[in-house]
Parts: structure tokens; C-alpha cells; sequence
């Protein structure tokens, strides 16, 4: 992000600051944008580990803050732990082909077919 100085001063002149005072207001946004670039830079997911907790927290804090600005239809929500996950990805894996009759579905049934291959050949 940049900002064309002089540009800005006139501005702030002509919207009925004094000199000094636009001077000074330039130079403070100049040293805030300089503060939150350095900020940027020194912040690394890397550092922190990319599994890390305090990364998953910091996701998490972000998802909610947008949460209240955008919306997020209800299938696209992460779900808070691990065992909701994978029941949501079991669910979904039995619906892809819900009239799929195959012995393989469940794994007594699937025992018995190997069995029954084997008893075959």
C-alpha cells in the first residue's frame, strides 16, 4: 500500500487542516502503515506450525469474525472436531450410491464374500 504524500497534504489543506497539522496526520498514517507491514512480515504460519493449536485458533477466530459479514451457507461450515468429520464424510460416502448392493459395503459382509471367493476358485 502506498500513498502519494504530497498529494495527501493538499488534501487534508484543503479539507481545512493547517500545514503542520496535515504534515503531522501523513506522518502518522505513514508510521501506522509502516507498523502494520513489519507486522505482516515478522507473522509466519510457518513459525508457528502449520498443525499448531494456536493456528487452528487463530482460523477458527477468523472464520467467526467473518462469519457476522458474509455469508456462509450451512454444507460449507467446518465442523468443530474430528468425529463429526468423519460421520459427515461416512454419510456422504453411503450417499454416493445409496442402491449400490454390494457385499463390500460393511465389513462382515465383505469377510463373507472373500470367503465365498475363496471357497470358488
Amino acid at each position: 500500500m502506498s500513498m502519494n504524500v504530497p498529494e495527501a497534504i493538499a488534501q487534508l489543506i484543503s479539507e481545512g487542516h493547517s500545514e503542520d497539522e496535515a504534515v503531522e496526520i501523513v506522518s502518522l498514517a505513514i508510521q501506522h502503515m509502516n507498523a502494520q507491514k513489519q507486522q505482516a512480515i515478522n507473522y509466519s504460519p510457518l513459525k508457528q506450525g502449520v498443525n499448531d493449536k494456536s493456528m487452528a485458533e487463530y482460523w477458527k477466530a477468523l472464520r467467526e469474525k467473518a462469519e457476522n459479514n458474509v455469508y456462509i451457507p450451512p454444507h460449507m461450515n467446518v465442523p468443530s472436531n474430528q468425529e463429526t468429520t468423519l460421520e459427515i464424510f461416512k454419510q456422504n460416502m453411503r450417499m454416493r450410491n445409496p442402491k449400490s448392493e454390494s457385499p463390500l459395503r460393511n465389513t462382515a459382509s465383505a469377510i463373507e464374500w472373500f470367503k465365498q471367493q475363496r471357497k470358488g476358485s
